[in-house]
């Protein structure tokens, strides 16, 4: 069983012994990793002597997903701040392909503000439809 550990100060761990990083980051809108980004594993994989690609890093965000634009507005003035993901299925498949970009390998998703079970279902069948397809 593989075990995951978190990034951040927990990094140099991952670096000299674990096969998953949980990074704890997110982009800013200009697309580049903030904080203890997907990156921090690699590098401090790296300052180690490990190949970083020997390391899957994993990463999270809450996502508000809609094709209705005034939906999203309003989830965009009230998100909680990053790491958030709110968009049209085009601007979510952007925005994940730069957490890919990023060195992110995994994306989780937490189900806890996609709403009641009926929106979840709605949320999930959008984002399985219209932008995990590009990343198969």
């Amino acid at each position: 069983m593989p075990l995951l550990i978190g990034g951040g100060r927990r990094a140099a761990h991952v670096a000299r012994r674990g096969p998953v990083c949980r990074s704890v980051e997110y982009l800013d809108d200009a697309g580049t990793a903030r904080a203890q980004g997907p990156r921090c594993c690699a590098r401090t994989a790296s300052r180690s002597g490990r190949d970083p690609d020997d390391i899957h890093v994993s990463t999270q965000a809450l996502l508000f997903l809609s094709a209705d634009k005034e939906w999203l507005r309003e989830k965009r003035q009230a998100a909680p701040g990053p790491p958030v993901i709110v968009g049209t299925p085009g601007e979510v498949a952007d925005i994940v392909a730069r957490y890919r970009d990023a060195g992110a390998d995994e994306l989780i998703i937490p189900d806890f503000t996609l709403g009641s079970m009926a929106r979840k279902k709605d949320t999930c069948d959008l984002f399985m439809e219209e932008v995990a397809p590009a990343f198969r």
